[in-house]
């Protein structure tokens, strides 16, 4: 699992009721990309493929491509 935890004060003080993780083709974000609430954070987490997720390989280094939106 790859994560990202945001402090939930960042999204109220950006006036987001909702946040998701991910590139998407649609006008709705998918659901199981949302991120979930945890203590003063939220938290949001990928396996490596899903919410849109790209990866860059090369010899020595993996990089994972994503954002949150709202």
């Amino acid at each position: 699992m790859i994560g990202l935890k945001i402090p939930r004060c960042a999204f109220r003080n950006a006036h987001l009721r909702a946040a998701y993780l991910g590139m998407y083709d649609g006008d709705e974000p998918d659901e199981t990309c949302a991120g979930v609430a945890y203590d003063d954070y939220m938290v949001f987490a990928v396996n490596g493929t899903n919410c849109g997720t790209e990866v860059i390989k090369n010899e020595t280094h993996l990089i994972y491509i994503n954002h949150v939106a709202g």
